[in-house]
């Protein structure tokens, strides 16, 4: 098992800054269509694709085990956004984190198998 702490932190960087961004961009759309909640909606999207890009963005630092390293970095992504969270006073239970790092653990890994495609 070969864990490359590079692409962990190169992909979790990746993941929040795709986060940040897609969360922006997507709550603007959705302001601009006229949802009633346009920023929740732009969070809750933003922390989905930031899962999947990180993910990507390790794998191609890894040399091996890219799911692995795509999970783990979606993992640390996931732990910044959750502490974030629970700093600014969110109201999110043990089970809606605990959900958020599976998905995590779901997103990064098949993130990380597809930015690793094509490259053996």
């Amino acid at each position: 098992m070969i864990i490359r702490r590079k692409a962990v932190l190169i992909g979790a960087a990746a993941g929040l800054l795709s986060t940040v961004l897609a969360g922006l961009v997507a709550s603007l759309i959705a302001g601009a269509v006229g949802a009633t909640d346009p920023f929740s909606l732009g969070i809750v999207l933003g922390a989905v694709l930031g899962l999947f890009v990180a993910g990507m963005a390790a794998a191609r630092f890894a040399d091996e085990q890219r799911p692995l390293n795509g999970s783990l970095a979606a993992l640390l992504t996931a732990v910044v956004v959750g502490t974030d969270a629970l700093l600014r006073g969110s109201g999110a239970v043990p089970l809606t984190l605990a959900a958020y790092a599976l998905l995590a653990a779901l997103l990064g890994g098949a993130g990380g198998w597809i930015g690793g495609r094509g490259e053996r």
